[in-house]
C-alpha cells in the first residue's frame, strides 16, 4: 500500500513539473489577430469539436474563446481525482431550481450542477463515461420536430468518425460492431478496473429481468451495463487534448486556429440584419 502511495505521490509530481516547465498551446488572452472568419465561444465538449472542424480548412480562420483557463493542471488527467475538481475553479458551479418531485434529500431541493470553466469544458471534470444518447430521442427530432439530419442514421457516421474505439473486447471489433470504429480523435475504451460491486450489481440487475447490454451505444441502452470511458493509457481524454491540443504545436499545427483562454465572452454584436459579427 505504501509504495503504490509512493507512485501515486512521485506521479503527481512529474506532472505537475511536467505542466509547470512545458506549460501549454494557449495564447492566453491576446488571440493573435482582430478579425477572423469564425469566431467559437465556449472551448467545451461541442466548442472543441466545432473549432477542431472549422480549423480543417486552412482558407479559413478560428478563433476559440474560453472563458476559463488553460487545461494544464495534472489533476485534470487523474480519473480518480474528478471529485476533486467540482465545485472548485474549474466549474461554474451552478444549482439546479428547487425540485418538486426529487431531491428531497438535499437541502432545499437544490443540487449542484457542475459544468467545466476550463479548456475542454465539461470532459475536463467530469466523470469521463461515454455515453451517446438513445435512437428514439434523435429520431424523434428529425421524424417528429422537423429536425432535418438528426435521426440516429444520420448522426451515426459522426460518432464514428470522432471515435477511437480501443475496446478489446471481440464484440468491439470493427468487422463486427458496424456502431462503432477506429482512428478518429476521441479515445474510448472499457474501464480498467471493474469493482468488485459493480460486477454484483449487475448480477442482481438481471436478476430482476434486466438485460446485460453488451453496447449500451447501440442505440439501445435499456438494460445494464459496466461504462466505458475516454480515456487514454488511464488518464482523463477531454476534447481539449483530443480536437484542439494536436493542431497547436508541431507537425500537424494549423496556423489558423487560436485559442484565448481566460476571456469572457459579455456580448455578441449583430450588425442591422441580425448577423452575428463580432464578440465583446
Amino acid at each position: 500500500m505504501m509504495m503504490l502511495l509512493l507512485i501515486a505521490v512521485v506521479s503527481l509530481v512529474v506532472a505537475w513539473l511536467y505542466a509547470r516547465l512545458v506549460g501549454h498551446p494557449y495564447s492566453g488572452g491576446d488571440s493573435g489577430a482582430a478579425v477572423y472568419d469564425y469566431v467559437v465561444v465556449g472551448a467545451g465538449s461541442a466548442g472543441c469539436v466545432v473549432a477542431s472542424r472549422l480549423s480543417e480548412d486552412a482558407n479559413t480562420t478560428v478563433l476559440l474563446i474560453e472563458a476559463g483557463g488553460p487545461d494544464s493542471s495534472p489533476v485534470i488527467k487523474i480519473p480518480a481525482a474528478s471529485n476533486k475538481l467540482q465545485r472548485g475553479d474549474m466549474d461554474w458551479q451552478f444549482k439546479t431550481e428547487p425540485q418538486q418531485y426529487s431531491h428531497s434529500g438535499y437541502v432545499n431541493r437544490v443540487s449542484n450542477w457542475p459544468r467545466g470553466k476550463v479548456m475542454g469544458g465539461s470532459s475536463s471534470i467530469n466523470y469521463m463515461v461515454y455515453v451517446r444518447g438513445h435512437r428514439d430521442d434523435y429520431d424523434t427530432w428529425a421524424h417528429k420536430l422537423g429536425c432535418a439530419g438528426w435521426s440516429w442514421r444520420d448522426v451515426l457516421p459522426y460518432f464514428k468518425k470522432s471515435e477511437d474505439q480501443m475496446s478489446t473486447r471481440p464484440e468491439f471489433a470493427p468487422d463486427r460492431n458496424p456502431n462503432h470504429a477506429r482512428g478518429g480523435l476521441l479515445h474510448v475504451t472499457d474501464q480498467p478496473d471493474i469493482h468488485p460491486l459493480t460486477s454484483i450489481w449487475l448480477r442482481a440487475c438481471q436478476a430482476v429481468g434486466h438485460k446485460l447490454r453488451v453496447d449500451y451505444n447501440d442505440g439501445d441502452q435499456i438494460g445494464c451495463a459496466p461504462c466505458q470511458v475516454t480515456q487514454f493509457k488511464s488518464e482523463r481524454w477531454n476534447t481539449a487534448r483530443a480536437f484542439i491540443r494536436p493542431f497547436l504545436t508541431g507537425s500537424k499545427k494549423r496556423s489558423n486556429l487560436h485559442v484565448m483562454t481566460n476571456a469572457h465572452v459579455a456580448k455578441v454584436l449583430f450588425n442591422d440584419d441580425k448577423e452575428a459579427i463580432g464578440v465583446e
